[in-house]
């Protein structure tokens, strides 16, 4: 399960990773923290159901590349 990987020890490197917030296990701030610690720059894109103005906002001071909150709309991208 992604909610366990350990980001510090991961070996791997992506293009771009999509995190979703509401993992089972760990939370998605707490590994894009993680990611962001190894100091990794691969974008990370924040999928989610939270969408107020401060789950938007503290996914983005913690290194979050964009944040898009579910559902969306066609049009909306």
């Amino acid at each position: 399960m992604l909610g366990y990987f350990d980001w510090e020890a991961m070996e791997c490197t992506y293009d771009a990773i999509v995190l979703d917030i509401m993992l089972p296990g760990k939370d998605g701030l707490a590994i894009l923290k993680g990611i962001r610690r190894t100091g990794r720059n691969t974008p990370v894109i924040l999928l989610t159901a939270r969408n107020e103005l401060d789950d938007r906002l503290d996914g983005l001071n913690l290194g979050a590349d964009d944040y898009i909150a579910k559902p969306y709309g066609s049009l909306q991208y």
